[in-house]
Protein backbone atom coordinates (compact mmCIF):
# COMPACT_ATOMS: atom_id res chain seq x y z
CA UNK A 1 0.00 0.00 0.00
CA UNK A 2 1.45 3.79 -0.93
CA UNK A 3 1.52 6.07 2.07
CA UNK A 4 -0.34 8.87 1.86
CA UNK A 5 1.75 11.88 0.82
CA UNK A 6 -0.60 13.49 3.94
CA UNK A 7 0.95 11.38 6.41
CA UNK A 8 2.92 13.00 9.57
CA UNK A 9 4.65 11.35 12.27
CA UNK A 10 6.08 8.02 13.46
CA UNK A 11 3.86 5.44 11.75
CA UNK A 12 2.90 2.34 13.44
CA UNK A 13 3.69 -1.19 11.55
CA UNK A 14 1.93 -3.40 10.93
CA UNK A 15 2.44 -5.95 13.61
CA UNK A 16 1.65 -9.30 14.28
CA UNK A 17 1.34 -8.42 18.01
CA UNK A 18 -1.93 -7.22 18.84
CA UNK A 19 -0.58 -4.56 22.02
CA UNK A 20 2.05 -3.03 20.02
CA UNK A 21 -0.60 -0.41 19.23
CA UNK A 22 -3.97 1.29 19.24
CA UNK A 23 -5.75 3.46 16.43
CA UNK A 24 -8.81 4.82 15.62
CA UNK A 25 -10.15 6.92 12.36
CA UNK A 26 -12.01 9.90 12.87
CA UNK A 27 -14.15 11.97 9.67
CA UNK A 28 -11.70 15.08 8.76
CA UNK A 29 -12.20 18.12 6.47
CA UNK A 30 -8.74 19.15 5.80
CA UNK A 31 -8.98 21.77 8.62
CA UNK A 32 -8.22 21.37 11.86
CA UNK A 33 -11.50 20.26 13.21
CA UNK A 34 -12.32 16.14 13.68
CA UNK A 35 -15.67 14.43 13.67
CA UNK A 36 -16.50 13.52 17.31
CA UNK A 37 -12.81 13.60 18.27
CA UNK A 38 -13.43 13.79 21.83
CA UNK A 39 -15.21 10.19 21.52
CA UNK A 40 -12.61 8.72 19.29
CA UNK A 41 -10.02 9.69 21.95
CA UNK A 42 -12.35 8.10 24.53
CA UNK A 43 -12.28 4.90 22.75
CA UNK A 44 -8.85 4.95 22.26
CA UNK A 45 -8.09 5.31 26.23
CA UNK A 46 -10.84 2.87 26.78
CA UNK A 47 -9.11 -0.03 24.13
CA UNK A 48 -5.23 1.70 26.05
CA UNK A 49 -6.45 -0.37 29.00
CA UNK A 50 -7.64 -3.27 27.61
CA UNK A 51 -4.53 -3.81 25.29
CA UNK A 52 -2.19 -2.76 28.24
CA UNK A 53 -0.88 0.24 27.01
CA UNK A 54 -0.10 3.38 28.69
CA UNK A 55 -2.27 5.92 27.97
CA UNK A 56 -0.87 9.45 27.31
CA UNK A 57 -2.77 12.43 29.29
CA UNK A 58 -1.86 14.83 26.71
CA UNK A 59 -2.78 12.70 23.81
CA UNK A 60 -5.17 15.58 22.36
CA UNK A 61 -2.59 18.48 22.84
CA UNK A 62 -0.32 15.95 20.54
CA UNK A 63 -3.06 15.55 18.09
CA UNK A 64 -4.16 18.92 17.32
CA UNK A 65 -0.23 19.84 16.96
CA UNK A 66 0.29 17.31 14.03
CA UNK A 67 -3.27 18.45 13.15
CA UNK A 68 -1.96 22.12 12.65
CA UNK A 69 0.75 20.54 10.29
CA UNK A 70 -1.41 18.67 8.01
CA UNK A 71 -3.90 21.33 7.86
CA UNK A 72 -1.24 23.91 6.40
CA UNK A 73 -1.88 21.76 3.28
CA UNK A 74 -4.80 23.87 2.08
CA UNK A 75 -7.06 21.11 1.23
CA UNK A 76 -9.89 21.50 -0.40
CA UNK A 77 -13.35 21.02 0.88
CA UNK A 78 -15.24 18.30 -0.70
CA UNK A 79 -18.48 16.34 -0.27
CA UNK A 80 -20.59 18.62 1.81
CA UNK A 81 -23.26 17.16 1.31
CA UNK A 82 -23.03 13.84 2.11
CA UNK A 83 -22.95 11.11 5.50
CA UNK A 84 -19.52 10.73 4.35
CA UNK A 85 -16.10 13.08 5.42
CA UNK A 86 -14.56 13.83 2.44
CA UNK A 87 -11.25 12.68 4.39
CA UNK A 88 -10.16 9.83 7.24
CA UNK A 89 -7.28 10.39 9.59
CA UNK A 90 -6.53 7.66 11.53
CA UNK A 91 -4.79 8.34 14.95
CA UNK A 92 -1.67 5.74 15.56
CA UNK A 93 -0.56 5.11 19.62
CA UNK A 94 2.86 2.87 19.73
CA UNK A 95 2.62 1.04 22.89
CA UNK A 96 5.59 3.03 23.13
CA UNK A 97 3.70 6.33 23.36
CA UNK A 98 4.76 7.38 19.58
CA UNK A 99 1.59 8.93 18.14
CA UNK A 100 1.39 9.30 14.13
CA UNK A 101 -1.48 10.48 12.01
CA UNK A 102 -2.20 8.99 8.71
CA UNK A 103 -4.99 10.39 6.40
CA UNK A 104 -6.27 9.95 3.47
CA UNK A 105 -9.08 10.79 0.74
CA UNK A 106 -12.86 9.33 1.73
CA UNK A 107 -14.29 6.86 -1.06
CA UNK A 108 -17.75 8.27 -2.00
CA UNK A 109 -20.25 5.97 -2.34
CA UNK A 110 -24.24 6.31 -4.13
CA UNK A 111 -26.33 4.91 -0.63
CA UNK A 112 -26.25 1.46 -1.70
CA UNK A 113 -24.12 -1.23 -0.91
CA UNK A 114 -23.89 -5.28 -1.38
CA UNK A 115 -22.74 -7.04 0.91
CA UNK A 116 -21.20 -10.49 1.98
CA UNK A 117 -20.86 -13.29 4.99
CA UNK A 118 -17.41 -13.81 6.24
CA UNK A 119 -16.10 -14.97 9.89
CA UNK A 120 -15.59 -12.58 12.37
CA UNK A 121 -11.95 -12.08 13.60
CA UNK A 122 -11.21 -13.42 17.01
CA UNK A 123 -8.55 -12.91 19.53
CA UNK A 124 -8.18 -13.47 22.80
CA UNK A 125 -10.87 -11.81 25.21
CA UNK A 126 -9.35 -8.66 26.19
CA UNK A 127 -7.85 -8.23 22.76
CA UNK A 128 -11.36 -8.56 20.35
CA UNK A 129 -13.25 -5.66 19.91
CA UNK A 130 -10.69 -3.31 20.57
CA UNK A 131 -8.82 -1.44 17.23
CA UNK A 132 -5.42 -2.83 17.82
CA UNK A 133 -2.37 -3.67 16.11
CA UNK A 134 -2.40 -6.33 14.24
CA UNK A 135 -5.38 -5.29 11.97
CA UNK A 136 -4.45 -7.34 9.22
CA UNK A 137 -7.43 -10.39 9.32
CA UNK A 138 -9.93 -7.07 8.80
CA UNK A 139 -7.63 -5.99 5.79
CA UNK A 140 -8.17 -9.38 4.08
CA UNK A 141 -11.29 -10.03 4.59
CA UNK A 142 -12.15 -6.39 3.21
CA UNK A 143 -10.03 -7.03 0.29
CA UNK A 144 -11.68 -9.99 -0.70
CA UNK A 145 -14.83 -9.02 -0.57
CA UNK A 146 -13.95 -6.64 -2.84
CA UNK A 147 -11.97 -8.88 -5.52
CA UNK A 148 -15.42 -10.68 -5.53
CA UNK A 149 -17.45 -7.39 -6.15
CA UNK A 150 -19.00 -6.66 -2.63
CA UNK A 151 -18.86 -3.49 -0.82
CA UNK A 152 -19.07 -4.73 2.48
CA UNK A 153 -18.52 -7.84 4.28
CA UNK A 154 -20.67 -8.67 7.50
CA UNK A 155 -18.81 -10.54 10.26
CA UNK A 156 -20.51 -13.58 12.51
CA UNK A 157 -19.40 -15.36 15.03
CA UNK A 158 -21.24 -18.57 17.10
CA UNK A 159 -24.14 -17.60 13.82
CA UNK A 160 -24.93 -13.88 14.65
CA UNK A 161 -23.68 -11.17 12.80
CA UNK A 162 -21.37 -9.21 15.30
CA UNK A 163 -20.05 -6.85 13.14
CA UNK A 164 -18.93 -5.37 9.43
CA UNK A 165 -15.66 -4.57 8.00
CA UNK A 166 -16.56 -1.54 7.65
CA UNK A 167 -19.10 0.04 10.39
CA UNK A 168 -21.87 -1.88 12.54
CA UNK A 169 -24.75 -3.23 11.53
CA UNK A 170 -27.76 -1.64 12.25
CA UNK A 171 -31.28 -3.37 11.54
CA UNK A 172 -35.08 -1.87 11.58
CA UNK A 173 -37.43 -4.79 12.23
CA UNK A 174 -40.82 -5.28 11.33
CA UNK A 175 -41.82 -4.21 14.36
CA UNK A 176 -40.50 -0.85 14.44
CA UNK A 177 -37.30 -1.16 16.38
CA UNK A 178 -33.96 -1.02 15.74
CA UNK A 179 -30.99 -3.66 16.63
CA UNK A 180 -27.79 -3.76 16.72
CA UNK A 181 -25.17 -6.39 17.56
CA UNK A 182 -24.34 -6.45 21.28
CA UNK A 183 -21.26 -5.32 22.01
CA UNK A 184 -20.45 -8.46 23.81
CA UNK A 185 -20.22 -10.79 21.11
CA UNK A 186 -16.98 -9.24 20.14
CA UNK A 187 -17.41 -6.31 17.84
CA UNK A 188 -15.88 -3.08 18.02
CA UNK A 189 -18.00 0.07 19.79
CA UNK A 190 -19.19 2.36 17.38
CA UNK A 191 -18.56 6.25 17.27
CA UNK A 192 -21.26 6.32 14.93
CA UNK A 193 -23.85 4.44 16.15
CA UNK A 194 -23.05 6.19 19.87
CA UNK A 195 -24.22 9.69 18.35
CA UNK A 196 -27.20 8.09 16.46
CA UNK A 197 -28.72 6.16 19.61
CA UNK A 198 -30.21 9.26 21.26
CA UNK A 199 -31.72 10.46 17.76
CA UNK A 200 -33.22 7.55 16.74
CA UNK A 201 -34.85 7.06 20.33
CA UNK A 202 -35.92 10.69 20.16
CA UNK A 203 -37.60 10.21 16.96
CA UNK A 204 -39.17 6.77 18.57
CA UNK A 205 -37.14 3.97 17.42
CA UNK A 206 -36.19 2.10 19.98
CA UNK A 207 -32.85 0.07 19.72
CA UNK A 208 -32.16 -3.17 21.58
CA UNK A 209 -28.60 -4.69 21.46
CA UNK A 210 -28.78 -8.07 21.08
CA UNK A 211 -28.29 -11.16 18.80
CA UNK A 212 -28.57 -10.60 15.33
CA UNK A 213 -29.38 -13.39 12.86
CA UNK A 214 -29.14 -14.23 9.22
CA UNK A 215 -32.88 -15.15 9.85
CA UNK A 216 -33.71 -11.44 11.75
CA UNK A 217 -31.96 -9.64 8.30
CA UNK A 218 -34.13 -12.13 6.47
CA UNK A 219 -37.42 -10.05 7.34
CA UNK A 220 -35.97 -6.58 7.91
CA UNK A 221 -37.47 -3.97 6.51
CA UNK A 222 -34.17 -1.81 6.30
CA UNK A 223 -30.40 -3.05 6.85
CA UNK A 224 -27.80 -0.34 7.06
CA UNK A 225 -24.00 -0.08 8.28
CA UNK A 226 -23.13 2.86 10.15
CA UNK A 227 -19.54 4.44 9.96
CA UNK A 228 -17.13 7.05 9.97
CA UNK A 229 -15.79 6.68 6.86
CA UNK A 230 -18.84 4.88 4.89
CA UNK A 231 -21.25 7.43 6.90
CA UNK A 232 -24.66 5.38 6.24
CA UNK A 233 -24.86 2.98 3.31
CA UNK A 234 -28.19 0.76 2.87
CA UNK A 235 -28.10 -3.04 2.44
CA UNK A 236 -29.83 -4.28 -0.45
CA UNK A 237 -28.64 -7.52 -0.96
CA UNK A 238 -26.34 -10.11 1.14
CA UNK A 239 -24.75 -13.00 -1.29
CA UNK A 240 -27.60 -12.59 -3.52
CA UNK A 241 -29.97 -12.36 -1.54
CA UNK A 242 -32.18 -9.29 -1.76
CA UNK A 243 -32.87 -7.48 1.48
CA UNK A 244 -35.02 -4.93 2.88
CA UNK A 245 -38.53 -4.76 2.15
CA UNK A 246 -39.73 -1.54 3.91
CA UNK A 247 -39.22 2.27 2.79
CA UNK A 248 -36.19 4.75 3.41
CA UNK A 249 -37.17 5.45 7.05
CA UNK A 250 -34.15 4.42 8.72
CA UNK A 251 -31.49 5.23 5.83
CA UNK A 252 -32.91 8.84 5.74
CA UNK A 253 -33.05 9.72 9.50
CA UNK A 254 -29.43 8.06 9.86
CA UNK A 255 -28.35 10.01 6.37
CA UNK A 256 -29.94 13.52 7.48
CA UNK A 257 -28.26 13.69 10.87
CA UNK A 258 -25.17 12.65 10.02
CA UNK A 259 -24.68 15.17 7.38
CA UNK A 260 -25.80 17.38 9.71
CA UNK A 261 -22.92 16.69 11.51
CA UNK A 262 -20.08 16.71 8.76
CA UNK A 263 -21.76 20.16 7.93
CA UNK A 264 -21.63 21.87 11.60
CA UNK A 265 -17.80 20.56 11.42
CA UNK A 266 -17.39 22.76 8.56
CA UNK A 267 -19.28 25.73 9.55
CA UNK A 268 -17.17 25.50 12.66
CA UNK A 269 -13.94 25.93 10.77
CA UNK A 270 -15.76 28.73 9.06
Amino acid sequence: MNESPLYWGVRISTSQNPRDGVFSTIGWNGNEEMVLLDKHIDRIKRHCNKLLINYPEDIQVKIMQEISRLSTLDLPLEGLESSQPPFLLKIMLSASGEISLDTRKNIPHNGSMIATIAEAPRWDEAITGTKHADWREYNKITKHARDNGFDVALLIFEEAIVDADRGTPIMLDDDGTAWVPDGNQGGVDSITLEYMIQILEEQGIPLIKGRLTAKMILRAQELLVLGTGIGVAKLVEVDGTKIGVGGNTLYNLCNKHLTILQNEQVMHNG
